[in-house]
């Protein structure tokens, strides 16, 4: 079981969305983006918005120009470790002031072996499941799970994006003193397939309307 006080961080799943690819749209990339503006902008400081891939970031960014509240920083494919520690350190000092978005990806390296100590991240958002691309090496892998353990397609294709999304929410509470919301975002999430992967103390609120949610967080 997780060392921290469950209190101290407010985890929501929002189900009227996706990013499973054959609902990709126009229409799908909006309502998400609807939701990540009602989200950073209800958070008093430095929010992190990670998605599946930056096909899906670069997809749903139009929709959030100018339409945050706050500086927006975006990871790009294939940074330099300078370009990133810029980002990084811009990130870091807005904390300080009135806040920032970092928009990622769930398998890059803003939601994976970073620490954000203190107010630096007040909130993280996951949007879609960071499912891998299927290529003949996954392919195999599940293969492989499906004769050793009946269950390939758990240990080689949804455990691994579970893990990846736990690890981008985790982002957010790093000592028993740190207070902050994870916000998972997508329907399979609440799959049955999907959400048995969760620890069991691992426990969400369900909303579509997160924003309520998370005004109440701050005021208490």
């Amino acid at each position: 079981q997780s060392p921290f006080p469950k209190e101290n961080h407010l985890r929501l799943m929002v189900t009227d969305v996706t990013t499973k690819f054959t609902q990709r749209n126009v229409q799908e990339f909006e309502k998400i983006a609807k939701h990540i503006v009602e989200i950073v902008n209800s958070v008093p400081g430095n929010s992190a918005v990670f998605f599946p891939s930056f096909n899906v970031l670069e997809s749903v960014f139009p929709f959030l120009f100018n339409r945050v509240s706050r500086e927006i920083i975006k990871q790009k494919p294939r940074m330099s470790s300078t370009e990133r520690a810029t980002q990084l350190e811009r990130f870091r000092n807005a904390a300080s002031g009135f806040g920032a978005v970092m928009l990622g990806v769930s398998s890059g390296s803003y939601a994976e072996g970073l620490d954000y100590p203190g107010n630096e991240l007040l909130c993280s958002v996951i949007v879609g499941v960071p499912l891998q691309e299927m290529t003949l090496f996954n392919s195999c892998l599940i293969d492989y799970f499906e004769q050793k353990y009946a269950s390939g397609w758990h240990y080689g294709y949804i455990y691994p994006a579970i893990t990846k999304a736990i690890q981008a929410s985790g982002r957010v509470i790093r000592d028993e003193k740190d207070r902050g919301i994870s916000v998972f975002m997508d329907a399979r999430f609440d799959w049955q397939n999907f959400s048995k992967c969760f620890p069991k103390d691992f426990s969400m609120i369900k909303t579509n309307n997160p924003k309520e949610f998370i005004e109440k967080f701050w005021q208490e």
